[in-house]
């Protein structure tokens, strides 16, 4: 069980033991003893706290029983709760709170930017490329395991901007910024997932560019009807350039020269491009 779910099992406890003193209290103690009055006393045994018996045990045995087994039970369960709010804090949770919640506002504050579905073998080389071409984009994946691997890999040089969840679900695609992004990138290992996302992709944003990864090349048709502008298939283009290497090892070699200086430039471009958004516009002078 991880810490979030001790943490929320600690709080029904609590709540819990809470509510059966207070009505242990006022069951037991009759009609004398008031709500606030029951409430006060399970408050002030669950902290153990000594302020005296606002509700009087005195003559009561069944009621000094109960009063026994709340002290017995309420100190298990507060030590508990302490042990387990120390770990959330110790173990870094809440500052993964603050941390998701900061993430979230710069994915709200992106436009025109790319989302990418899937940080699998082909997810990983998207991205490379559009950090290379300095281009924004969103990383939709299912497994916050998956996503931990790859920041680790990456280093504390890189920023990933992601949405743990399905990429099928709407709301998924919303919390990426679906209505602002000008391309999507369907790279799940599922062909059937990547045309769920196109069909869905393409009836809320009719202009958004999506290029879907197919294995199966049956799939190419239905996910070009779909609305998919593109489709790639990532078996079929490494046999062509397996092939390619043997037969024109030249021609491949001019080609990914000729990439390589195109990402390059791109990447010049658009920091030149945000340079001059960022810079203010001096004031003119008079001479």
């Amino acid at each position: 069980m991880n810490i979030r779910k001790r943490l929320q099992l600690a709080l029904v406890l609590l709540l819990l033991m809470l509510t059966l003193s207070v009505a242990g209290y006022r069951l037991l103690g009759g009609p004398s003893v008031s709500f606030l009055s029951a409430l006060y006393m399970a408050v002030t045994v669950l902290a153990g706290r000594t302020f005296g018996e606002i509700v009087d045990t005195t003559h009561n045995p069944g009621l000094r029983v109960f009063n026994m087994l709340v002290v017995f039970f309420g100190v298990t369960i507060m030590v508990y709760v302490f042990s387990v709010v120390t770990a959330f804090l110790v173990e870094g949770e809440l500052t993964h709170i603050f941390w998701r919640r900061k993430m979230e506002k710069k994915i709200r504050e992106l436009k025109e930017h790319y989302i990418v579905c899937g940080l699998g073998d082909t997810g990983r080389y998207v991205i490379d490329e559009l950090q290379k071409t300095a281009s924004p984009y969103v990383v939709i994946e299912s497994s916050e395991e998956v996503l931990r691997r790859y920041r680790d890999q990456a280093g504390n040089g890189r920023e990933l901007l992601s949405v743990t969840g399905d990429a099928t679900d709407e709301e998924v695609l919303a919390a990426a910024g679906l209505d602002r992004a000008v391309g999507l990138i369907a790279a799940l290992g599922a062909d059937k997932d990547n045309l769920v996302i196109t069909v869905m992709v393409r009836q809320k944003s009719p202009r958004i560019r999506i290029v879907a990864r197919c294995t199966d090349l049956r799939f190419t048709d239905k996910l070009l009807r779909a609305g998919a502008n593109s489709t790639v298939s990532p078996n079929r283009i490494g046999g062509l350039r397996l092939a390619s290497e043997v037969l024109r090892p030249h021609v491949v070699s001019f080609l990914d020269l000729m990439l390589k200086e195109q990402t390059a430039h791109c990447a010049s471009r658009r920091s030149r491009s945000d340079h001059r958004r960022g810079s203010k516009p001096k004031s003119a002078t008079s001479t």
